[in-house]
């Protein structure tokens, strides 16, 4: 099953970014790998990856950069906006949301990257001018077991 973001993760993202800042860099809390898409990926088969790796959303790029972010939302907006057979014959460049904010791989988690966080559910985190991680909102929250 994919993974989605709860109204109480939420909340605890909210708590975070009032307490104090935390004491470490993206690279130390993103999330180990990152799997990336082409823009003429089918859908279809982005479901598969997303659901076998239980991913809630995926960028896309090219050789320029990232283009954008396939998400459980994209895709079922998508569907609802032109239906479940024009869905499944899309590819991510049809689907895909705007890229996301982009962070440094040594960038300290600081309020203001919480805060972008709680707005955004998640982050790229970039090394070398080079897409390495993504950081999502349970990311976080992990780091305060």
């Amino acid at each position: 099953h994919l993974v989605s973001f709860t109204s109480l993760e939420n909340a605890e993202v909210q708590a975070l970014t009032k307490s104090s800042e935390l004491t470490t860099t993206a690279s130390k809390i993103c999330s180990s790998g990152l799997i990336s898409l082409p823009p003429n990926s089918p859908i279809r088969e982005i479901i598969k990856v997303m659901a076998f790796w239980k991913y809630s959303q995926l960028p896309v790029q090219d050789i320029s950069g990232c283009l954008g972010l396939i998400t459980e939302n994209s895709i079922l907006k998508f569907q609802l906006d032109h239906g479940r057979d024009s869905m499944l014959k899309a590819k991510a460049i049809d689907v895909m949301e705007s890229p996301p904010q982009m962070i440094n791989w040594e960038q300290p988690i600081t309020r203001g990257i919480l805060e972008l966080l709680y707005d955004a559910k998640y982050i790229l985190v970039n090394q070398d001018g080079k897409i390495r991680r993504i950081i999502t909102q349970m990311d976080v929250l992990k780091e305060q077991k």
